[in-house]
This record gives structure tokens, sequence and C-alpha cells, in this order.
């Protein structure tokens, strides 16, 4: 992208707007002669760390550079997806002749006796492995023979776990991130509680085609089960894709009782027991909503809301399913900017945020951002001063070989919203359809501007890095830190 000053008279129009210098790329380069580094002198901890953030395709190239790359990082798969018996015999045959660097491994495969044999060999010497996706029962196998090591894994998706795998499996006190898909057993909320007390540092909790019963004994305010209380104790994120919560609000807040970001697709909100609980026994830092079959309601405050709008009923709904006066922040992707987003849904209805961030999935970035900029142009004043909106971020798919914008956008913009301090741009190649696939900090080229506020307004634009430093905070704080800035954020340079 590159801004052009316009000439045309717009409402403030005395901002300057102040770019970084050309991207290294554009500037004119001069012909020094190359450094030489002699290979063999560089540590091979340096050429592994290189490794890590290469493509698999990538990497194989970089281990043929020289015999000393070769031998600090070899030729040998390390993101690996197999989705045929063949292709586990050759990955299996491979690695106990090689030796394994496998750091992620999906077996996407029904399993025979011949092809479970050669899974568990592969998952055996895969020592390094950090994520896997797998059948619940290769796992169970896998344990019966002892084997089960997978010491340093940190994400696992198991499909299809009943309650008595989850149990045999004795999940690797490293997991961080546990994903079951279609647990469709007798199993309890309690029961799955219960099962996977083992990592003490599991954090995040997805369950996909899920279906649990609610357990018998809900009393007192505890979830009980032989006399003893089950609840997730470390879990801080939740998501729920088509797989409906526990009914109760009471069973609900004791089971996961330090949940700070729920994630739900196509499911459904507690709803019983509202009159057991309070306000503020709860509350939800990051609340994401996407294709919801209907409203809900959220009885806790929720200070940040995403919502994916692929229907023209998705974003009032979701909005409608909070209380709206404890909101913070608002990120919406959708199809599309359309007028009403703007007019109604965030000048009527959200009316107290502090950052706002709108991701266009089809609509391209020249188009969404003319429209933002016509939508400023004709805010009235009043509304203007009535808008406490601190930071603005933009992000829509690029358009071929047009990566430019006018900077009556950023001046419209900082004269439409006098308290706002920050601006964000970036025109990725796609804006993803899955709500939690994030396009903040390297994801997408962002450009970033501050908004100095004085006799005159200036808009300067900063590094990347240090405006997503400013995305994280505003995403992070309260609005009692978000309204206290100054003191609150301290900028690096």
């Amino acid at each position: 992208m590159s801004t052009s000053r316009s000439k045309k008279g717009t409402r403030g129009s005395a901002a300057i707007v102040t770019p970084l210098p050309l991207p290294i790329s554009q500037r004119k380069v001069y012909n020094h002669p190359p450094a030489h580094v002699d290979p063999t002198r560089i540590p091979e901890d340096i050429y592994r760390e290189i490794s890590l953030h290469l493509s698999d395709a990538d990497c194989l190239r970089f281990a043929v550079a020289s015999k000393t790359v070769y031998r600090a990082v070899g030729p040998r798969p390390r993101y690996v997806v197999v989705k045929s018996s063949a292709q586990v015999t050759a990955l299996a045959a491979f690695i106990a002749e090689h030796g394994s660097a496998l750091i992620s491994l999906g077996v996407h495969i029904p399993t025979d006796d011949t092809t479970l044999d050669a899974i568990c060999e592969i998952l055996a010497r895969a020592t390094s492995l950090r994520h896997l996706v797998v059948a619940a029962t290769t796992l169970q196998h896998l344990a019966a023979q002892g084997s089960l090591g997978l010491s340093r894994l940190i994400t696992l998706t198991l499909h299809d776990a009943s309650e008595e795998i989850l149990k045999d499996l004795r999940l690797p006190a490293s997991l961080r991130s546990l994903r079951l898909v279609r647990c469709n057993s007798s199993m309890t909320w309690n029961d799955l509680a219960e099962a996977i007390q083992g990592p003490s540092g599991l954090v995040d909790l997805s369950l996909q085609d899920c279906d649990f019963e609610e357990p018998e004994d809900i009393s007192g305010g505890e979830v009980t089960r032989s006399g003893g209380p089950f609840v997730f104790q470390s879990l801080t994120t939740l998501r729920a894709i088509s797989t409906v919560l526990p009914e109760s609000l009471l069973l609900f807040s004791n089971m996961f009782p330090r949940i700070t970001t729920l994630v739900m697709k196509h499911s459904l909100f507690p709803f019983e027991d509202e009159s057991l609980i309070s306000r503020d026994s709860h509350s939800f830092q990051t609340l994401a909503l996407s294709e919801l079959d209907e409203c809900l309601e959220i009885p806790w405050p929720v200070y940040n809301l995403r919502v994916l709008a692929m229907r023209e009923k998705d974003l009032q709904c979701a909005l409608d399913s909070v209380s709206t006066d404890d909101l913070t922040g608002l990120l919406i992707r959708a199809r599309r900017m359309v007028p009403t987003i703007w007019t109604s849904n965030i000048v009527n209805d959200v009316t107290e945020i502090r950052w706002f961030e709108f991701e266009s999935i089809e609509k391209d970035f020249t188009t969404t951002i003319t429209l933002f900029t016509r939508l400023f142009e004709e805010q009235s004043p009043y509304v203007s001063e009535c808008m406490p909106l601190m930071m603005l971020s933009i992000a829509a798919p690029r358009r071929r070989n047009d990566h430019s914008f006018s900077a009556t956008f950023l001046i419209n913009a900082a004269a439409a919203l006098p308290n706002l301090r920050y601006i964000a741009l970036a025109d990725p190649k796609e804006v993803p359809t899955a709500l939690m696939e994030d396009l903040s900090g390297d994801r997408a080229p962002w450009r970033w501007w501050r908004v100095i506020r004085g006799e005159r307004t200036e808009l300067k634009e900063i590094p990347a890095w240090e405006g997503e430093r400013v995305r994280r905070f505003f995403r992070e704080a309260d609005r009692e830190k978000v309204d206290a800035f100054d003191e609150n954020f301290h900028a690096l340079r």
C-alpha cells in the first residue's frame, strides 16, 4: 500500500500525514561486494533455529546448501500429514532408517491392524513431536503397549474419544491444548472433567461435534461425583463448535471457573439456574461468536466481542446476546462493509467501545476504504463528539496491482473520531472465514499511524511492530486501563 496526498478539501484538511521511509524493497540499492561468512563458523543451533521458521520444502532446500547445514538440519520431514496407508508405511520406513525430526503429525485415515502398528511405530520414535492429530483408539493402542511417551506434546487433536480411552491415555503433563472431535458417547460433563485431570498446564480445550450429558448431582453450588468435585481448574480458553454447552449456568460457572476466552460456533449457551448465579461471579475478556442458530443470553460482562457476520442477522444477534455497555472492543469479520454497520450498529448500539476492528472477506481493500472515507466525511459533529473510539483497524483483501489509498481516509477518520489515537490498515491476499484465524501481528501487511493532536493534527506513520504492541494492549486491557492509556502504555522508542 502507498498513500497519496489528496488535494480535495475535506473536513480536517489541516492534518499532516507523515509516512515512513520507503520499504527496503523499494529503496535504491547500491552494489557493494557481499561480505563473506564462513558457514563452518556459525553454530549449528543457529541453523536449527532458522529451520524452525521455514516450510518443509524450503527447509529441504536449505539443508542441501552446504555440508555444514546438512549436518545441522538434515533433509528430514518435520510437518507431515498422511492420508493413505501407503504414506504411513513409507513414513515409518523412512523414520526407522533416518530417525525422526517430526514436529507435527496429522493422521487422517481409518486404521486397520497393519496401519495401526505402523502409526504406533512412528509415534514411539517421534520423541520431539509437538503437535498431533490422530484417532483416539490409536493412542489407546500405543498406551496399552507401554510406549506412549510424547513427553513434549503441546497440542493434541483426538477423534472419537470415549471416557475409557481418555482415562487410559494419561495425557502428558506438557499438553497445553486439547481438541476433541466427535465425543458422542454417554459421558457427562463431570466424566469429561475427571478423565482429563492429568495435564495441569492445559489451558485450551476445544470440543467439536460433541454431546455430553448433564451430571445427576448439581447441588449446593458444586458439581460432584463420588463425593468430590471435578472442575477444569487450569482452562482459560474454551471452544464449542457444534457442541451444546451445559444447560445449567451454575454447572458451567463451577466447571469452568477461570475461562476468559469463549469461542462458540453453532452452539448454545447455558440458560438454566440464572437466579443461582451473580453477575459479578464471572466475566469474559473475549467472546467469539459465529453462525449462531439463535441469539444467546450471556449474563456476565463481556469486554471484547468478535463476530463473524456472514448473514444479515448475525451481527445484530451477537450484539443482542451481550450487554453492550460492558464492551471495550469489537471485531467484525463480514463479507463486506455496508453503511448500516457503522451508522446503526457502531454509532447507536456500541457507543462505549474504545477500539474497533473491521475485516472484509469479499470486498476489496480500495472499495472498503472508500466507503469508510465517505462515512466519516458525512458523519455529524454531534455523533463524533460522543464517540470514545481510540483505535481503528481495517483489513480487506487486495485487488491485483492495486496497493494504494487516498490519505483523505486518514484525515477524515481523525476528524470524525476526535478521541482516535491509532489507525491500522492492511490488504492481505485474503481474509479467512474462520474467526479465530487472527490477522494481527505479522499475519497481514499492517501499516500503522499515530494521531497526534495539537494546533494541527498530525498523522505519523509508526513501525508495524510498535502498532501491534498497541493492538495487544487494547485487546488485553480493561476499560479503566484503556482510558488511562498514557499512564499504562509505554512506547519502546
